[in-house]
């Protein structure tokens, strides 16, 4: 909600201060995360709003407490590349927790055979899978079989449905 929903108007007014004040300041304000106008602002706050008769009856220490509260954090929402590696984590760690409270000697020796043995696979594919590729490969070569594009598998699709 900015200040003119609130009612009031933004003034703009020129001041001139020693560089030196001027950097500390800005300094003070970057740490508080406050703009050196905001900042100013406050402090005109805080001198119009009491009755003060000199500047020591000023209650400095007071704003410099609100103030110094600390930098606000920013938390960042996770991507979504990384929740997703989060949960397929757990879903990991769940199955490897399934898999050590597993009493059953058989089941335990056949994930030890898959495990150990992965000879016989290769790229996920076994033996019997690379035979019958072969035999499908030397069809096509012999002409017994015939390639089709996608398009031609995308109509062949759609004249079935029909």
């Amino acid at each position: 909600m900015s200040y003119q929903d609130l009612g009031f108007m933004n003034s703009k007014i020129t001041l001139s201060f020693d560089q030196k004040v001027i950097e500390k300041a800005k300094e003070f304000a970057a740490k508080q995360n406050i703009s050196l106008s905001r900042l100013t602002e406050f402090l005109y706050a805080q001198i119009t709003s009491g009755d003060y008769k000199t500047l020591d009856e000023m209650p400095v220490a007071d704003w410099i407490d609100i103030l110094a509260e600390g930098q606000a954090e920013y938390k960042q929402s996770p991507s979504r590349k990384k929740l997703k590696s989060i949960y397929f984590d757990s879903e990991k760690l769940e199955l490897i927790e399934m898999l050590i409270n597993i009493n059953e000697e058989s089941v335990l020796q056949n994930v030890k055979v898959l495990l150990e043995d992965s000879s016989n696979i290769i790229d996920g594919l076994s033996e019997e899978d690379y035979k019958v590729m072969d035999q499908r490969r030397e069809r096509h070569l012999s002409d017994q079989s015939k390639s089709f594009s996608w398009e031609e598998v995308k109509d062949s699709a759609r004249s079935s449905i029909k």
